[in-house]
């Protein structure tokens, strides 16, 4: 290339408007126009900011993968939903002593409703889900800096909402399943559904927290003698139609014999 052509090159640059497309993979609007404003500070004069805001980023990857484990948490102990929100890496797990054991999940009186301790035993796969989210996803979500909570948020507490937490959850749950449930009925669900499989009151109790008499304790009472009246019935049916059947047998019997004599 000539000396006139290098020049002629460096003159149309100068003059050209240069635009820059500055995309926010955060999914929030307020933090696009904080970052364009920046940009702006520093671009050269004639320079066009172009923004654009992703409809799934990091921070929607991270409050899903939040929830998720929120909810295998349920899964495994379904606890009320304060006691999640409160939920601590360093107070609430014991991890494994060898690697690929269990973990123990714990909570304390002071995190129970009615001061009941929790514990329960996670699984090796259990306890590896939710070491990579706390190793790899958390540290995206607001607040988890400085913070031991499993559940980060920016507010006074250290910890996210328990009612935000909830809708997080809720509204996974809906998202993959398509059913509608929030926290506390997914709570009284599990516990009728231990309740129809081993049929023992203690166990759901000591599952659920409850206090030996409480207002729930006798609604699953009441289940447990509908579920038994239920199967009483099934039992007595049975019964009945083998009665008939050998009643049909013994008529047959009777009616042959008169043929024959």
């Amino acid at each position: 290339m000539t000396r006139d052509a290098k020049a002629a090159c460096i003159v149309t640059l100068r003059g050209a408007a240069m635009k820059l497309l500055l995309i926010n993979p955060n999914i929030t609007e307020a933090m696009t126009d904080s970052m364009a404003a920046e940009a702006r500070r520093f671009a050269s004069s004639g320079t066009d900011i172009v923004t654009a805001t992703a409809a799934f980023g990091a921070q929607y990857v991270e409050n899903r993968a939040e929830a998720a484990i929120g909810n295998l948490i349920l899964c495994t102990l379904p606890v009320r939903r304060r006691a999640l929100a409160t939920t601590d890496w360093r107070r609430n797990f014991r991890p494994p002593t060898r690697r690929g054991g269990n973990a123990t999940l714990i909570y304390h009186p002071e995190q129970s409703k009615t001061r009941r301790p929790q514990q329960v035993i996670l699984e090796g796969w259990k306890w590896r889900l939710i070491e990579t989210y706390w190793k790899h996803y958390r540290l995206q979500l607001c607040g988890a800096e400085g913070s031991t909570y499993l559940f980060p948020g920016n507010t006074p507490s250290g910890h996210k909402t328990s009612q935000k937490l909830a809708d997080a959850i809720t509204n996974l749950v809906r998202k993959r399943t398509g059913l509608v449930m929030n926290l506390h009925l997914w709570r009284h669900v599990m516990g009728a559904k231990l309740l129809e499989e081993h049929e023992d009151m203690h166990l759901v109790e000591e599952l659920l927290g409850h206090v030996t008499g409480s207002r729930a304790t006798r609604r699953y009472a009441e289940l447990k003698t509908k579920w038994a009246a239920k199967r009483l019935d099934g039992i007595t049916e049975q019964a009945r139609g083998r009665g008939l059947h050998l009643h049909q047998r013994r008529v047959v019997r009777d009616d042959r014999q008169r043929i024959a004599g």
